[in-house]
């Protein structure tokens, strides 16, 4: 938790320094997007050692490979080379298998042949601040640094042979439980741009952090390209191709165990500006 506080310092302290060279009219912009991703997803809760404790979304769940995600983004250039982004992806996800093999969760065994219905939810607050480094006519290359967060929650029901930590084997028709976890992981990164002409640009940034936070450790890997073009005076449109990865641990007392996901995928997006 300390370190998170300095690092959030760190990033507020580079905010109030830019604030005296803020114009007298900011610009803002308001970015809506659309993507199409492929995820793969795994999650391990208070596993014992009694059957592989790693769940995998698609593979032992039914979860779909193909996600459709809307994006909403604001940006506010609070200086010629200051930055501040809130980026906002909604995740639901879920999924109905007659299980072929054991799973466990949160110390409970499913036995092969339980009817599983599975719920993942999760919400993603990507803040970032960029500092504009160098810049000319062509191009310009940005440092960023910010805050990757996920609210995630995860619900399993199932029908059929449940096995307590006690070893006690019993049929539930109506087994259900639920965990929920508040992510939250730093972000370093930068970002490039090649100008074409006033009218097309070419983006493409990457951002790592690999930390412990508060029992939670891990890291993430970020990848995105993506080519701009103006409308108009106010209106751009882009289309990008995005890589992300993150794998985390957590040391919790509702949430105890693993949960990593990674996801490749294209979107289409538009941008307003005031």
């Amino acid at each position: 938790m300390r370190f998170m506080q300095h690092y959030l310092l760190l990033i507020l302290l580079g905010f109030f320094y830019c604030t005296p060279a803020i114009a007298e009219q900011l610009p803002f912009k308001v970015t809506l997007g659309y993507s199409q991703d492929i995820f793969n997803s795994s999650i391990q809760v208070n596993s014992t050692d009694n059957v592989n404790g790693m769940i995998d979304f698609e593979d032992e769940l039914g979860f779909d490979e193909s996600v459709k995600i809307l994006m909403t983004r604001f940006d506010w250039f609070v200086a010629d080379q200051h930055r501040l982004t809130l980026t906002v992806n909604p995740v639901r996800r879920d999924a109905q298998r007659t299980i072929s093999g054991e799973i466990e969760f949160e110390g409970d065994i499913i036995h092969t042949g339980a009817e599983i219905d599975s719920e993942f939810t999760n919400t993603i607050y990507d803040f970032e601040y960029g500092y504009l480094f160098s810049k000319t006519e062509q191009y310009d290359l940005e440092i960023t640094a910010g805050l990757y967060w996920m609210s995630t929650q995860f619900d399993l029901h199932a029908s059929g042979s449940i096995e307590n930590s006690s070893g006690e084997i019993s049929f539930q028709e109506n087994y259900s439980k639920k965990v929920s976890q508040e992510i939250p992981m730093p972000l370093l990164g930068l970002r490039y741009r090649h100008f074409f002409d006033q009218d097309w640009t070419f983006i493409a940034a990457a951002k790592y952090f690999g930390a412990t936070v508060d029992n939670i450790s891990g890291a993430i890997t970020s990848a995105t390209a993506a080519v701009e073009y103006k409308l108009g005076n106010n209106w751009e449109t882009g289309v990008s191709l995005v890589y992300f990865d993150i794998d985390v641990d957590v040391e919790k007392r509702l949430f105890d165990g693993n949960f990593s996901w990674d996801y490749s995928g294209a979107s289409a997006y538009v941008t307003y500006s005031f």
